[in-house]
């Protein structure tokens, strides 16, 4: 599994099938052109904050890590983690998930819960889809962000 800035587990074989795998830093880029188009999709929810070079960016430096979901030999989804560092605590950012069957892979969401714990983080948080939610059901909504764009 990822960790903060070490090498990643599970790219060498797919594993069986519906499984979260952790991808090492040096694998993302053979990887890319497969993944790209999903984390674009994620992108579109982004709000304009990033494109998906700056995340290939990002995974290569290890400032965020790559988790792949794979089953029956295909990549069915990907998600992007990051560890932010808080003045009092860890905690582990979900900063983009996509890919399709959500209802059967989000409960792996709990290996990178698992991780984020190795980590030394004291939660896990997203930033999403108000359905996030309704289908995170052991997640608290504590607050939400609201954006008004200024002219130029």
């Amino acid at each position: 599994m990822p960790n903060d800035g070490a090498t990643m587990a599970g790219t060498s074989a797919d594993p069986a099938p519906g499984r979260l795998v952790g991808v090492a830093a040096e694998a993302v880029a053979r990887l890319w052109p497969r993944i790209e188009p999903l984390v674009r999709r994620g992108l579109a929810y982004a709000d304009g904050r990033y494109a998906p070079g700056d995340v290939l960016r990002a995974l290569l430096a290890r400032d965020m890590q790559l988790w792949l979901v794979v089953g029956g030999g295909t990549i069915e989804a990907v998600c992007v983690t990051e560890i932010l560092r808080y003045p009092r605590q860890r905690r582990c950012n979900i900063f983009l998930c996509a890919g399709g069957g959500m209802r059967r892979w989000v409960g792996l969401l709990r290996d990178i819960e698992g991780w984020a714990r190795e980590q030394g983080c004291a939660a896990v948080e997203l930033q999403g889809r108000p359905g996030w939610a309704r289908v995170l059901k052991d997640y608290r909504r504590t607050y939400i962000l609201l954006r008004k764009e200024l002219p130029r």
